[in-house]
């Protein structure tokens, strides 16, 4: 072994692996889903539509092998449909709207790790959210004087709304062969104008189905590329996936993109970013050191 790789690997094994696993959970948009509504007019006026959601999540488990604890420390929420809405009334006038864009990414700091129910029932406390995208809209007849000075046909930028506080954020999270599943559905209201919250509101109620691999740097059985069980995942966390590791990446290969940050507090943390660099390396170290408990 050369001295300089010696002596990191040897500094990597001596930090502690008590700490709780990030995993990073990428949502099936086939299974995943949102749907939108926005109350104008003092709830006189009102529509729904609904997008297929993808994205990611990351979760802290305090094992992969029975996690009875859980943490949420990231989301990236993103609706992949433009949506429109209208509707009208007699003699109050009408509205058009359309989302465009959309996309709910969580607000540091996270909640209070949540227990994990005999089958899997977790729920969250305190998560909060913020908007990113765009809503055009055109209000005629009466209720356009309901709008106050904002004008009847605008663009808003959901970007400058508030963080919101999501009312309802559970599900079940399971842990079957080495994948994460994570089935949750989340709910919450937030002022169409957060200048003029009395105008109207968008609620999103949303279905989240994500999976990911438990223990990211369980990536092989034998570090040899002639070896049957190089790159299958063995249960064991040694150095046969750091030294596997140092070989995929020093020819880089994509399986050694694994993080766009190196910093946990990152959104990027654990999503690939399609590029090989120190990130990826400083990642592959931190989560080697902490281990799969």
């Amino acid at each position: 072994m050369k001295p300089v790789i010696s002596s990191v690997f040897a500094g990597v094994l001596a930090v502690a692996a008590a700490h709780a696993t990030p995993v990073l959970l990428e949502v099936d948009s086939a299974l995943s889903s949102v749907e939108v509504e926005i109350v104008i007019a003092g709830g006189v006026l009102g529509d729904t539509d609904s997008s297929s959601l993808s994205g990611f999540l990351r979760v802290e488990l305090d094992s992969v092998s029975a996690a009875s604890q859980s943490g949420l420390h990231a989301f990236r929420l993103v609706v992949d449909d433009d949506l429109h809405l209208q509707d009208s009334a007699f003699l109050v006038g009408g509205f058009t709207a359309t989302i465009s864009d959309a996309v709910f990414s969580f607000v540091p700091p996270p909640p209070a790790p949540a227990s994990i129910g005999p089958g899997g029932e977790v729920a969250f406390a305190d998560v909060t959210s913020e908007a990113e995208g765009t809503a055009d809209y055109t209000v005629t007849g009466a209720a356009c004087t309901l709008l106050g000075s904002q004008p009847c046909t605008d663009t808003i930028d959901l970007a400058d709304s508030d963080p919101t506080q999501i009312e309802s954020f559970e599900g079940v999270l399971t842990i079957e062969n080495g994948i994460v599943t994570f089935t949750a559905t989340l709910s919450m209201t937030m002022p169409l104008d957060p200048d003029n919250p009395s105008n109207g509101t968008l609620s999103v109620d949303g279905v989240v189905v994500a999976r990911g691999v438990a223990c990211a740097v369980d990536i092989t059985g034998s570090a040899s590329p002639s070896s049957p069980s190089y790159l299958v995942p063995d249960g064991v966390v040694d150095a046969e996936d750091f030294f596997a590791f140092l070989g995929l990446f020093a020819a880089g290969d994509p399986r050694a993109d694994l993080s766009g940050s190196s910093s946990p507090a990152s959104q990027d943390y654990l999503v690939p970013d399609g590029v090989i660099d120190a990130e990826d390396f400083f990642t592959f170290l931190s989560l080697f050191a902490t281990g799969c408990p």
